[in-house]
């Protein structure tokens, strides 16, 4: 069913509000359109509130629900502001059918955007009802009060009608500005999660859970090479077919060899059966490490470029020189990428776990050649995206085996698939760093140059007059691993550098990291200053062994943040144990404190997973990684006692401004100061194995004995 045909078939709705586009994404694809020439032919629109005379509310958009608790975030939103029940409230969510495109779901920004957008447009949308119901009721509006969704006249509770009753045809646009007032009116009424019980019961179902009429299991052979440097050829299928389970097996062009089976473990043994010659490698030489990428790299931006770095670095008494390097990691998330599709009669319906249902459409469209508007994706619930779900391929994948068998197909990604075929993870990071700080303990000059990667969290953070950032780049079509967008960014990368170089530049003047950073620091010292109270800094001394150590960041100059952590390293074993973290943040009004506080919890456990467990292995010419047997991550046993503070500077004169991803950056460079503040030793590359803690001491042991 196409969008229109829905509204047309909205036989019990009463009134129908339109959000136009609350971010920067424009689709080229908008059926509303259709609906709405009339009223505004220029307009785009992103979010749908419908209102039914069955006493319900019905919000649509077309972001995904990843577990960050958009649909919390929604219910309470519109809860709030008709004062009506949750449970009276449904959510729908990444259905093309149904839902406008507004671009990519990433995390708590859909919070930001999103829900923020949604409480503007409940606020304009209750004066049209308080308008309306003063109308209806005879009175000057200024004689009637809203309450628990209706609208009364004041004094005579008996003179009332409901915002349900009030049945009016078309569309209506809302176009919401955020002003202090409306800061001021929203209040967090502290929801708890309106999915909590069907998750803990395992009543939440999410794609790999589905099974459309006789659905069977498809998949394409992945070998282990670097997706980029081979093409596919056609191969003799006889051995696959000759698997019990499987029913039928083909060659799909560049996509490779396929193959169906009864089930998921029939289908495995199938692929295993495929012979690698349907694999020829390509001719051209990948950059498979970071030398090489140093070697073939270009300038390809200077994002700053003020004062004069290289005369003030010349003449500056106190300067250090460091690189700092970082390593290739996965998105790892626990659901892998899913769909189903049926395909018949030229077109598509499919259910997939991603974070751009819209996105799933064009590239189903694309591969299977089926019109866009032929094609149905239905999202589903999405067990961990944090970007590795925006563009995946499985709901092409499925349609083309679909298609090309006439089957329903189930495309469940196997866990070597996440790490091999899709082949994508975050990449190896230089960045070179040379500092110069005057005798006042104010940094003068410094200059940057960095690998393959954005330069994120190295400008807008500290008052530096002379600073040159160069970004130095090898094109993705030469790598042998592709770049991922992975939950941080490329803040995760810079602010390890950044934030570990100027805990050095402390450390070589004699100063304390935190007085060093309230000096240099351009934004929110009251942010370090809480964080240190929270973690006692200064008045708490820790043990042998154990250190403290700080980082902060300003993410895109909309979210701030500051984290204070203690470890401990056992030197024989080269084991880091994180004790405690303490962080604060400011990411303007807080609409959902619950979401949030998981949000943030859950960025600052995987950056603790990041920093020093998970590691993608790979040699020059294949993933080695193929199962978490072999991908280590956090663990419950991991986790270190953790407490969080919203500071909120600007009280509430800010709109939201999301969290999801800029805790985790923080991590790796707490964790290295730490380290350094318990033994002595820097870190300098990413991850903290033990391994590399033990190389790093017996380096400083050598160096000491030289």
């Amino acid at each position: 069913m196409k969008r229109r045909d829905f509204l047309k078939l909205m036989g019990s709705s009463t009134m129908a509000f339109a959000v136009p586009s609350c971010s920067a994404q424009q689709s080229d694809f908008v059926d509303f359109e259709v609906l709405c020439q009339s009223i505004h032919p220029w307009r785009n629109f992103s979010e749908l509130v419908l209102f039914r005379d069955t006493e319900r509310v019905e919000v649509y958009s077309g972001r995904s629900e990843l577990g960050q608790g958009l649909t919390t975030v929604l219910v309470s939103v519109v809860s709030q502001a008709f004062e009506i029940e949750p449970d009276h409230i449904d959510v729908f969510l990444a259905n093309t059918d149904l839902c406008p495109d507004d671009g990519p779901t990433s995390g708590s920004s859909a919070t930001r955007s999103i829900g923020w957008a949604i409480w503007l447009a409940c606020l304009e949308i209750k004066d049209d009802i308080i308008n309306e119901g003063a109308k209806r009721l005879g009175v000057d509006r200024t004689a009637v009060r809203f309450s628990q969704g209706s609208v009364f006249v004041e004094n005579d509770t008996e003179s009332s009608v409901s915002m349900f009753e009030m049945k009016r045809d078309g569309l209506k646009f809302t176009n919401p500005d955020t002003t202090p007032q409306k800061v001021q009116r929203y209040r967090d009424p502290g929801l708890k999660s309106v999915r909590a019980l069907d998750i803990v019961t395992g009543k939440l179902k999410y794609a790999g859970d589905m099974m459309v009429g006789e659905c069977q299991y498809g998949g394409f052979f992945t070998p282990a090479e670097f997706r980029t440097g081979f093409v596919f050829q056609p191969v003799d299928l006889r051995a696959a077919l000759g698997v019990p389970g499987v029913i039928t097996a083909g060659n799909l062009g560049r996509h490779g060899p396929y193959v169906v089976a009864e089930n998921f473990v029939s289908l495995q043994k199938g692929l295993s059966k495929i012979d690698r010659k349907s694999i020829v490698p390509k001719k051209s030489n990948l950059v498979k490490n970071l030398s090489q990428v140093r070697k073939h790299a270009i300038l390809v931006k200077t994002p700053e470029d003020t004062g004069d770095v290289e005369r003030t670095l010349k003449n500056c008494q106190h300067t250090l020189s460091e690189t700092y390097t970082t390593h290739h990691y996965n998105v790892a998330f626990l659901e892998p990428q899913t769909s189903v599709a049926i395909v018949a009669d030229n077109e598509a319906r499919l259910w997939d776990s991603t974070q751009h249902a819209h996105k799933q459409q064009q590239m189903v469209a694309r591969d299977t050649k089926i019109p866009l508007d032929r094609v149905h994706v239905t999202g589903t619930n999405v067990g961990g995206g944090f970007g590795g779900k925006i563009g995946h391929r499985s709901g092409a994948e499925a349609a083309l085996i679909a298609q090309a068998t006439g089957l329903p197909i189930k495309r469940l990604s196997s866990r070597a698939e996440v790490f091999q075929r899709h082949s994508r993870a975050k990449e190896e990071v230089a960045v070179d760093l040379i500092s110069g700080v005057n005798d006042n303990g104010k940094i003068i000059a410094r200059s940057a140059d960095i690998y393959q990667d954005e330069g994120h969290g190295l400008t807008d953070i500290y008052k530096i007059p002379n600073s040159r950032v160069r970004l130095f780049r090898v094109s993705q079509s030469q790598m042998g691993i592709r770049h991922a967008t992975i939950r941080g960014t490329s803040f995760t990368q810079d602010v390890f550098a950044m934030e570990s170089h100027m805990s050095s530049l402390a450390h070589s003047i004699s100063m304390d990291p935190l007085e060093f950073r309230l000096k240099n620091v351009r934004w929110h010292k009251n942010l370090l200053h809480a964080a240190a109270e929270m973690i006692n800094y200064g008045a708490y001394q820790p043990p042998e062994g154990h250190g403290l150590g700080m980082a902060i960041i300003n993410h895109g100059g909309r979210q701030f943040g500051a984290l204070f952590v203690e470890v401990d390293v056992d030197r024989t074993s080269g084991k880091i144990t994180i004790h405690r973290m303490r962080a604060a943040f400011d990411i303007g009004i807080v609409m959902c404190e619950t979401t949030a506080t998981v949000g943030i919890l859950g960025a600052l456990i995987w950056g603790l997973s990041i920093s020093m467990k998970e590691e993608l292995k790979k040699d020059d010419n294949q993933i080695l990684t193929n199962s978490f047997a072999d991908y280590d991550i956090a663990r419950f046993s991991d986790i270190p006692d953790m407490k969080i503070k919203f500071i909120n500077a600007h009280g509430n004169r800010l709109s939201p401004r999301g969290c999801g991803e800029m805790p985790l950056p923080l991590v790796a460079p707490a964790v290295a100061n730490a380290v350094y503040n318990a033994i002595g030793v820097r870190l300098f590359s990413t991850p903290f194995t033990p391994e590399r803690v033990l190389a790093a001491i017996r380096a400083q042991s050598a160096s000491a004995n030289r």
